[in-house]
C-alpha cells in the first residue's frame, strides 16, 4: 500500500477542502490524519456547524479519517486508495468515539 504524504500548511476543514478540489481527488481516495489533527478537524466542525460530526467523516465526497497505520506525522496528510483502507463503521464490535 502506497501512502502519498503531504504537507499542506496548517490542517483545517477549509485547508482539507482545497486541497481535496486543487488536487482533483476522486471519491475512492481516503484521506488520512495523525490523530491529533483528526480530533482538531472534529472538534472544529463542531465549534463551526454547531452539532456533532456524523461517521463517516466526509468533505466533498473524500473519506477523512484518523490514521490506522500510524505512519502520518503531526501537521501532515497521507492519501490512499479506499481500497487499501477496510473500516466497518456497522461493526458493534468496534470502539468507536463519538464526539
Amino acid at each position: 500500500m502506497k501512502i502519498d504524504i503531504s504537507y499542506i500548511g496548517k490542517i483545517t476543514i477549509k485547508s482539507l477542502r482545497d486541497y481535496i478540489l486543487d488536487n482533483e481527488l476522486e471519491d475512492e481516495k481516503v484521506i488520512i490524519l495523525n490523530k491529533y489533527n483528526f480530533d482538531d478537524i472534529i472538534l472544529e466542525h463542531l465549534s463551526t456547524y454547531k452539532e456533532s460530526a456524523k461517521f463517516p467523516y466526509y468533505i466533498i465526497g473524500t473519506l477523512i479519517e484518523e490514521d490506522p497505520f500510524s505512519r502520518i506525522s503531526l501537521n501532515r496528510i497521507g492519501v490512499i486508495n479506499d481500497y487499501d483502507y477496510d473500516f466497518d463503521y456497522n461493526n458493534e464490535d468496534s470502539d468507536l468515539n463519538f464526539y
